[in-house]
């Protein structure tokens, strides 16, 4: 597989030609002018006061450059120009496997399953290094009034013909592999006639991103936690996160009405890959960072790369139920219910993984109409240790169809029934400032996305 992507700012224009502000936009409108209103819960309005906004035709503007090419300069800056052409992402990912698995019954109770999955995975990265700072500095472009300069908070060139020579070294490949055991096994007893006992065992794999394997080195200026310069390595030879799962679950069937099932589960992940950050002593000793720790470009800087945890635990218990309604007289015999709940307890933060989360449906299904309501709720749950954590959330969702024929019905779903927000928290007593003046927790990120909703018909045959 070949991850190849980056952010493609070379395409970037304005229109410097003869037409003026209010003639080029004539010419490039969208005739269908409509409202704009924010989800957010606030309406955008015209300086004029109007509530509708013109928009832009951009086929009609794409035409107009491609008509006339000379009226438009590039307005593609020198950062985007290095990111979109020196800093995208480039790896080749190379995964061998095979796999077995074997099924036996050893009693008419008793069955029991083992497989294994062999994986060869091997990395290269294309990665640009820059060339030193004071090398760059001392260099002057052809036709340049002036030496090339270096922004401070991206260690980036200032100009175009700069940022090609900062990175005129080309692509140098760095390659990483890894060789893996996936095993997994599960057994099943049936007892009662209506309750099975299962208890399972895999080992699962969870590959580091591109962006921390295969990624072109970044620095910056300012950017270490000391407030100097800093420069941000991808490590390739991160190998991947290894998880052994183990789990234990008890279910109890009511023969035509619905299932009840209490579990216990208990993950061991090692090495989850995290970013740290080194003193120039602690990087000579890593992998990733030892070829930058010689190089004079970067003496007096702090470095950064991914490395990965011993070992995460996650300990955990799942309840879930599920009825039909099928007892009941007429037309109410449509009528069924789900609902689970999950708890989880690291032994350490997992950012954007949630402690508690419970679902919930209702569903009603009979001759021509099928109705669905579901819940999903998450507790407060941990985004970083800045400190901030996602404040808890119910999400509603409606959905239904109605068949109004053989071939045709009609559907419609409503998100977020609730209206419910996303919101990033504070606590109060995590800066200097806001602690003394004694404010509680408060709102760093509030999205208001409100509800929206589809309706539809549709044919089938």
């Amino acid at each position: 597989t070949n991850y190849n992507f980056g952010n493609n700012a070379l395409n970037g224009y304005t229109y410097t030609g003869p037409l003026s502000n209010a003639a080029f936009l004539a010419q490039v409108m969208n005739p269908n002018t409509s409202g704009i209103t924010d989800k957010s819960k606030f309406t955008l309005t015209s300086l004029g006061g109007s509530a509708y906004i013109p928009s832009v035709d951009l086929a009609k503007m794409l035409a107009h450059y491609q008509q006339n090419p000379n009226d438009w300069t590039s307005s593609t800056t020198a950062a985007q120009y290095a990111t979109a052409k020196y800093r995208a992402t480039d790896v080749d990912e190379t995964i061998r496997s095979i796999y077995g698995m074997v099924t036996a019954s050893a009693t008419p109770n008793l069955e029991l399953r083992a497989g294994l999955r062999a994986e060869w995975t091997g990395n290269t990265a294309n990665v640009y290094r820059s060339l030193p700072v004071a090398q760059v500095r001392a260099y002057r472009p052809s036709g340049a009034a002036a030496n090339c300069a270096i922004t401070a908070s991206t260690g980036v060139a200032t100009t175009l013909p700069c940022v090609d020579y900062q990175f005129s070294g080309g692509a140098t490949q760095v390659k990483g592999d890894y060789f893996s055991l996936f095993p997994s096994a599960s057994l099943k007893f049936t007892f009662g006639g209506q309750n099975d006992l299962q208890l399972g065992y895999s080992r699962t794999i969870l590959r580091p991103g591109v962006d921390a394997a295969g990624s072109s080195p970044t620095e910056s200026l300012t950017g270490s936690s000391v407030g100097g310069p800093i420069l941000v390595v991808p490590n390739p030879g991160l190998s991947p996160a290894i998880s052994d799962n183990f789990s234990a679950r008890l279910s109890r069937y009511f023969k035509g009405v619905g299932m009840f099932n209490a579990g216990v589960y208990y993950n061991r992940i090692k090495g989850l890959a995290v970013m740290k950050e080194y003193s120039p002593t602690e990087a000579a000793s890593v992998e990733a960072l030892a070829p930058y720790i010689g190089d004079p470009t970067y003496t007096g800087y702090s470095f950064s790369t991914y490395s990965q945890l011993d070992i995460t635990t996650i300990k955990g218990i799942e309840v879930a139920f599920q009825h039909s309604f099928t007892w009941l007289p007429s037309p109410f015999n449509g009528f069924s219910i789900r609902g689970a709940f999950m708890h989880n307890e690291p032994n350490q933060p997992i950012p954007r993984v949630g402690n508690n989360i419970g679902s919930a449906g209702l569903m009603y299904e009979k001759g021509p109409v099928r109705l669905y309501l579901n819940a999903l709720w998450n507790d407060d749950k941990f985004r970083s240790d800045t400190p901030t954590w996602f404040q808890a959330r119910t999400d509603l969702t409606l959905s239904g169809r109605i068949k109004l024929t053989k071939n045709w019905e009609t559907y419609f779903t409503v998100n977020n029934l609730l209206g419910a927000p996303y919101n990033v928290m504070i606590p109060g007593s995590a800066f200097p400032s806001t602690a003394a003046a004694g404010y509680g927790s408060y709102s760093n990120i509030y999205v208001q996305n409100g509800r929206t909703g589809t309706f539809g018909i549709r044919a089938r045959f």
